[in-house]
């Protein structure tokens, strides 16, 4: 039965390991579905797996360690690792990964820092490890380093050696390619091909393709040369010294392994000299990011004094300008004050001369109601008087009202007599044209005219006609009394 195989991507942070895990796509090693999102350092994504990532972190933490700590994990802090529940965690975690391919690439930085652990766990699970050494310019790394955790350059070199060196060791007997990812992003098909070769993997010409159109050159910020490493006078000899051959393993069609299996236990014998003074230089370099920490923490302080202070002085002008202008109010306000002062004295003679018309208006004001109130009781008096008239008025127009019906009555009784004065005048005229016709019969007769005239002056001189004189007096008296305007 075939055993399963592992491609396993090492490298020092900031080296390309994510461009170069996404490249085993395209010759059919599965990455699993549990990847680290893109983030802000790494924007085409880190191609991670998340849960590896978390187990490694734990184990980190459970000992002490980060990952950019320069101590190397010792052979006793592996075996302690390997009686906890980490080691069948992982085992667990593998198989897990195996379930549905045979073929799986795992990429995680700090692999490279536990990789004597993990050892034990690929053997655990009878797997066929294959690796991929990812190398950088140490210059580039340190630049990057730079920019995205403030590293300064020597730790940064420092690193650098601290996952090479264990990388190349570990690796020894191994089947095991170096990629340099500066080749890497100038000719993606040859190197993805040099690795599909080395690693006896078939490469997909479409995959190759698509992870083309993935590279993005932007992304990559720095490209030195090794004259460069050679002047910075930062980097150490031992760097140096190394990257050069790597970079020479890097560029060959076969694995190019010997010249770096030749000089590793140099490098070794060198690392473990190095690697008793790495205490030393992680206690040094963490007492200087504490104070650093200390200095940037006083730092923000100081600004936010000299913001406080900014802002006091700000104040105290503000002040400064108000108790100005407040002190202006004041003499602007003692000045009115003054000016009411004079005013108020004025108002107070005004008022004294105004109390002393008051009170010539007061005994003005008694007399005048004095006068008032005996105008009151007149005019009591004049209303009574004035209700005796009008009670004595409306008696007399009642006898007045009497008197016209009176009159009214007589004025009746006169009409009807002259009414019957009339008709007897119509009888009297009736009877003068009687006489007046019987006239030329008496005319005959002289005696009989004389009779006629004696009979007519005994009728104008008669008693009625001198009866009825009173009354038609009387009746033109009472219609001129009543207003008739043709009596």
């Amino acid at each position: 039965m075939q055993a399963k195989r592992l491609i396993l991507v090492l490298g020092m942070h900031r080296s390309g390991t994510s461009a170069i895990t996404r490249g085993l796509q395209a010759m059919g090693v599965s990455l699993g579905d549990r990847l680290l999102p893109p983030g802000g350092d790494n924007p085409t994504g880190y191609w991670e797996d998340r849960d590896v990532f978390q187990l490694n972190v734990d184990i980190l933490d459970s000992i002490g360690a980060t990952w950019d700590d320069l101590i190397p994990i010792t052979l006793d802090r592996v075996e302690a690792l390997k009686s906890t529940d980490f080691l069948p965690r992982a085992i667990d975690l593998l198989q897990h990964k195996f379930l549905t391919a045979e073929l799986v690439g795992i990429k995680e930085p700090r692999l490279t820092k536990l990789l004597p652990f993990w050892i034990h766990v690929f053997r655990a699970c009878n797997l066929q490890t294959d690796y991929i050494i990812a190398i950088r310019h140490p210059l580039s790394v340190a630049k990057s380093l730079a920019v995205r955790n403030a590293l300064p350059p020597d730790r940064s070199y420092l690193l650098w050696l601290t996952h090479i060196i264990p990388s190349l060791s570990e690796t020894q007997t191994a089947r095991r390619v170096l990629v340099d990812y500066d080749r890497l992003m100038q000719t993606p098909n040859r190197e993805l091909q040099r690795i599909a070769n080395l690693l006896d993997l078939t490469l997909d010409p479409r995959q190759v393709q698509s992870y083309e159109l993935f590279l993005d050159a932007a992304l990559r910020h720095t490209l030195f040369t090794l004259n460069d490493l050679l002047l910075d006078t930062s980097c150490p000899s031992m760097v140096q010294e190394i990257y050069p051959l790597l970079l020479d393993s890097a560029s060959t069609a076969n694995d190019g392994d010997s010249a770096i299996k030749a000089h590793l236990p140099k490098w070794l014998q060198q690392y473990y000299t190095l690697a008793t003074f790495l205490p030393l230089c992680d206690r040094s370099y963490n007492e200087q990011a504490a104070l650093n920490q200390r200095l940037a923490f006083l730092s923000e302080r100081c600004t936010t004094i000299d913001q406080a202070l900014h802002q006091a002085t700000a104040q105290i002008a503000t002040f400064r300008q108000s108790l100005a202008a407040t002190e202006e109010r004041i003499s602007f306000q003692d000045r009115a004050l003054f000016d009411r002062d004079a005013q108020l004295s004025a108002l107070r003679t005004i008022a004294a001369d105004g109390r002393a018309v008051n009170a010539s208006l007061d005994r003005s004001l008694s007399e005048r109601e004095d006068q008032i109130l005996s105008l009151q009781h007149a005019l009591a008096a004049r209303e009574d008087a004035i209700e005796d008239a009008a009670k004595a008025l409306r008696e007399r127009e009642a006898n007045i009202a009497n008197l016209a019906r009176g009159l009214q009555s007589a004025a009746s009784q006169i009409d009807r007599l002259i009414e019957d004065t009339t008709e007897k005048d119509w009888h009297t005229n009736s009877l003068t044209q009687t006489i007046s016709d019987r006239s030329d019969a008496l005319a005959k007769c002289q005696q009989i005219n004389n009779t006629l005239e004696t009979t007519l002056s005994r009728m104008t001189a008669s008693a009625s006609w001198r009866f009825t004189a009173p009354f038609r007096v009387v009746k033109l008296l009472i219609l001129r009394l009543l207003g008739d305007p043709h009596p």
